[in-house]
């Protein structure tokens, strides 16, 4: 046996005491038992998704939709419908922003709503020959 070794009893006495592994046998683990499963915990949908617009109403803008009321009664939109041609646009982000026309749900007359070919084909919805119904949305 190497000098040194303790093979039984405690080294030292105090808070740094040495002790023989055989002196102190080592805590049992511990198993802690599975929870219990709960059928059916899925949560339910109580709500509408949210819209990730960010557009609040102010007293110039009665319906949030980024452009001011007095604009749009110049130019024959609604104050009080975001979007007149139920396009998926915003009125004032058909005008500031895609330049697409407010009154018209397919700005480029190919058979897609300017919302379809802005958020969901990332195709334009100014150029009429970059999407075709008929084709599935395919790019040409």
């Amino acid at each position: 046996m190497a000098p040194g070794t303790l093979t039984s009893g405690v080294a030292r006495e105090g808070l740094n005491a040495v002790r023989a592994p055989e002196a102190e046998p080592a805590p049992a683990p511990v198993a802690e038992a599975a929870p219990e499963p709960v059928a059916d915990t899925a949560p339910v949908e109580t709500s509408e998704p949210v819209v990730a617009d960010a557009a609040v109403a102010t007293a110039a803008d009665q319906d949030a939709d980024n452009y001011l009321d007095a604009a749009e009664l110049e130019i024959g939109l609604d104050p009080g419908d975001p979007d007149s041609d139920d396009d998926g646009v915003a009125d004032g982000d058909e005008v500031n922003i895609y330049f697409t026309d407010p009154f018209n749900g397919d700005s480029d007359g190919d058979g897609a709503s300017d919302g379809e070919e802005l958020f969901s084909t990332m195709t334009d919805p100014l150029v009429w020959d970059d999407f075709t119904a008929a084709n599935g949305g395919a790019t040409e």
